[in-house]
């Protein structure tokens, strides 16, 4: 894990490379007992790995995972995937200009998600409630 605050050209290689072809997404699952699940998600796709490389490297953080389909004409394509711990270590640092609205809630969002310990059933509604609220926010057209 990369201790150090990144440079500015690598801050502006990695915003251009998420605002052009990354994604910035909160997705939402159920589970058997119809519990919400929310999970924080960055994604950078390309076809090229070793920009995604020189990413992971600037970053020291985030997982490659390569797609190989017959529907694509590209061949195989790569996504660089970050964790909820490596998007809180990220996205503060980051100045967006496409997708700046989309990580001023994700950081709100990854605030409400650190709130981990869960004693009271009111507290967990509420808890669901703003993120239930977040949700919305952050797909509203």
């Amino acid at each position: 894990m990369r201790k150090r605050a990144l440079t500015e050209y690598e801050l502006g290689f990695i915003e251009a490379m998420i605002d052009g072809e990354g994604t910035i997404c909160l997705a939402r699952n159920f589970c058997k007992t119809h519990i919400a699940i929310f999970r924080p998600e960055v994604s950078i796709f390309n076809t090229n790995l070793a920009i995604l490389n020189k990413i992971k490297k600037f970053t020291g953080r985030g997982n490659i995972i390569i797609f190989k389909s017959e529907l694509y004409t590209h061949g195989v394509s790569y996504t660089l995937r970050f964790s909820p711990n490596d998007i809180r270590w990220l996205l503060p640092q980051l100045k967006l200009v496409i997708k700046e609205h989309k990580r001023k809630i994700m950081l709100r969002v990854l605030k409400v998600l650190t709130l981990r310990k869960q004693y009271c059933r009111w507290r967990k509604e509420y808890k669901l409630k703003e993120l239930n609220m977040l949700y919305k926010l952050f797909y509203k057209k």
